[in-house]
């Protein structure tokens, strides 16, 4: 019985190993795909109707990376016949990118005439790679309910002056002897 017992073992573990190099243990984000275009819903444009449309442009579902920074989200672009590409304005908020706020969410926003923003488009990777300058994107902030944490007035405040000191130090006695061991870090910010 023992001995049976020995093999199985013996013959799992290989196994078992072989399977965890196989484990894709990468963290890539994968993008979920937005609502379908259609004339009932709010990623139609108003004033043009559906078959207009769809001649004059072409509907794209793109990779959007910022500043090398990729999205986990498809985005919804339009590509016209002449190949300028227009992207909803409350999608670019959503990314960062800092809007004039009269521009409806809604409303396309052609990205070849936004001033100060670069882009690339790969066509074979569906991916739009934006190079934003730092002055036109918004500040970040992270919340649990999706509301902004800081507020503006607090941003424009001047920084204080800090220190941040970490430390570690032990202490080990060997053959009747002590011996100190340690480190620190240290971090100091002046206004």
């Amino acid at each position: 019985m023992k001995y049976i017992i020995g093999v199985l073992c013996v013959a799992y573990l290989p196994a078992y190993s072989f399977a965890e190099q196989l484990q894709d243990n990468t963290n890539t984000p994968i993008p979920s795909v937005p609502k379908s275009i259609d004339s009932n819903n709010k990623y139609t444009q108003g004033n043009i109707n559906e078959e207009e449309q769809y001649l004059n442009f072409t509907q794209l579902f793109l990779v959007v990376s910022i500043n090398s920074n990729a999205a986990e989200d498809l985005v919804a672009v339009k590509q016209s016949k002449d190949g300028k590409l227009y992207i909803r304005s409350g999608t670019l908020k959503t990314l960062r990118v800092k809007m004039d706020e009269h521009v409806a969410d809604s409303q396309w926003v052609c990205i070849n005439e936004l001033k100060g923003i670069q882009f690339k488009y790969l066509e074979n990777e569906q991916s739009l790679n934006l190079q934003v300058p730092s002055n036109m994107l918004a500040d970040y902030s992270v919340d649990l309910n999706g509301q902004q944490l800081t507020s503006p007035h607090l941003l424009k405040m001047k920084p204080l002056n800090a220190a941040i000191l970490n430390y570690s130090l032990y202490h080990t006695v060997t053959n009747d002897e002590n011996v100190f061991s340690g480190s620190a870090e240290g971090i100091f910010n002046s206004a």
